[in-house]
């Protein structure tokens, strides 16, 4: 027997599903977990670039205000860099010259550009499928799916269960947004020469 079920201690009634449901629901589970990392690891690199420009940033700023010209601040400086610039080169996982690094991150948002094309009908079919479950669960009991799992049973001993939520896809979607598409990140920067 199949069914969809809170995992609660005192479980509300469970809503009979069909083998058809109960496999759409576990392959969605399968692509809505593999579809986390692409956006996670995308972040991951945004981020260690961010913070890679965000140290330069504020060494030239250091460097306008302080004198700094003994070995122990040259060595500061290129520490800084140097960890900076390896978070980033991890992340990203090829390792670049540094000058190459604003073409470099512009070119991997043009490949997440085209991953996120590729998988996008495969994820919405997915969460879909778990937003029509959800529903379906709420209609039935008229109350929340919190802790929602679809399982198989025999004689009453659960065989396999499948997490059924859309909480950890909203995450996914929200660092999709967040991390929008890069363009002519080479052709912009930051100046600290002073103007009037």
């Amino acid at each position: 027997m199949y069914y969809l079920q809170p995992a609660v201690l005192a479980p509300p009634p469970a809503l009979r599903i069909t083998k058809k449901e109960f496999d759409a629901l576990s392959d969605a589970r399968r692509k809505l977990v593999a579809g986390f990392p692409i956006e996670e690891n995308f972040d991951l690199l945004i981020g260690n670039y961010l913070e890679l420009e965000q140290t330069a940033l504020s060494l030239a700023a250091l460097d306008m205000v302080r004198c700094r010209t003994s070995y122990q601040d040259f060595f500061e400086v290129r520490a800084d860099l140097n960890r900076r610039a390896v978070d980033f080169l991890h992340a990203s996982r090829v390792y670049v010259e540094l000058h190459a690094s604003r073409v470099y991150v512009e070119s991997l948002g043009v490949v997440q550009k085209l991953v996120r094309q590729t998988v996008a009908p495969t994820l919405q079919a997915a969460r879909a499928s778990v937003e029509t479950a959800i529903r379906r669960y709420k209609k039935y009991t008229n109350s929340q799916s919190i802790g929602l799992t679809a399982y198989f049973s025999i004689k009453g001993k659960v065989e396999k269960q499948v997490p059924v939520f859309i909480e950890w896809e909203n995450v996914r979607a929200k660092l999709e947004m967040r991390n929008g598409i890069l363009i002519n990140l080479r052709k912009r920067f930051v100046s600290s020469i002073a103007t009037r």
